[in-house]
């Protein structure tokens, strides 16, 4: 198959996880008391995924184990903010500044790997840098709801960026790296640590649960697990078949740029001008950082 349409459907697929957490917080009553619950899901779902196409299947070595637990709580964070984001500041902002994390693999690469950064590098900092700053100072919120979109936003943006951190150096170090093995233990780890909030919930009382509403958080946590695995796998495909300086920059910008699109289009964001502004910086800043 074409390898830009693949790049195409992994960037649908990315689009579709987070379309799908932004739809089951703005259709489904009470959905913040249930999101741990979605979220448990669509982890489940990823790691039978990727351990479905784990070939050839084989016991996972002890650092595979250790670097996919330690993914997989990132990732947890990752999830977890981003939704909360997502509940009170922009979809489309929240995006393109997690997206922008890519920063922290490559100062990793500079400073432990050894990599050289290039000139565009600095300036995609930059750009970020712009780009983050328009996005703190957005009025349209009261200051303390912007203050905490900005917290939530900041932990998601590490977590994420560190994700990248573990990826690269478990490929980096590893003796024969196994990325199926890996991610689905990064995402079993995930499902454990949602469903331990569950249970708590539960414990306190905190969720109440019909059989329709069970029902649809199944199936739009089936489609976003579907799309959370389409995505890492497609990636993981075409890393060694497209050059990573047209790949990641396609995949990130285009993902980011979806996401924003998806935000004014389907979920009725109003885009002013600031926010315009700090996505079409973020967007540029993207691409800088990934060639």
């Amino acid at each position: 198959m074409n390898s830009t349409l693949l790049i195409f459907i992994a960037i649908t697929a990315f689009t579709l996880n987070s379309v799908c957490t932004r739809a089951f917080q703005t259709l489904l009553p009470d959905s913040k008391k249930h999101i741990s619950s979605y979220q448990s899901l669509f982890c489940l779902f990823a790691a039978v995924c990727f351990f479905a196409t784990s070939f050839p299947l084989e016991a996972p070595r002890l650092d595979t184990v250790l670097y996919g637990v330690v993914f997989g709580t990132l990732f947890f964070l990752v999830v977890v903010f981003m939704s909360k984001c997502f509940e009170c500041g922009s979809m489309a902002l929240t995006s393109v500044v997690v997206n922008m994390s890519l920063v922290i693999p490559v100062l990793y690469s500079y400073f432990s790997a050894g990599e050289s950064v290039k000139a565009l590098h600095i300036v995609g900092i930059v750009l970020f840098a712009v780009s983050f700053s328009l996005s703190a100072f957005d009025r349209s919120k009261p200051i303390k709801a912007g203050a905490i979109w900005m917290l939530f936003l900041i932990v998601a943006f590490l977590a994420n960026g560190f994700c990248g951190v573990v990826q690269k150096h478990y490929a980096g170090h590893s003796p024969k790296p196994q990325m199926q093995l890996l991610m689905t233990i990064a995402y079993f780890t995930s499902f454990l640590l949602y469903a331990a909030l569950d249970l708590y919930n539960l414990s306190k009382g905190r969720l109440k649960y019909s059989r329709r509403q069970n029902l649809k958080t199944v199936l739009i946590a089936l489609a976003s697990g579907f799309g959370s695995f389409g995505g890492n796998a497609l990636v993981a495909y075409l890393c060694d078949k497209v050059e990573g300086a047209v790949l990641y920059p396609m995949v990130n910008g285009g993902f980011a740029l979806l996401c924003m699109l998806s935000s004014f289009l389907i979920f009725k964001e109003k885009p002013d001008g600031k926010k315009l502004a700090a996505a079409g910086t973020g967007l540029v800043a993207l691409v800088i950082l990934s060639i």
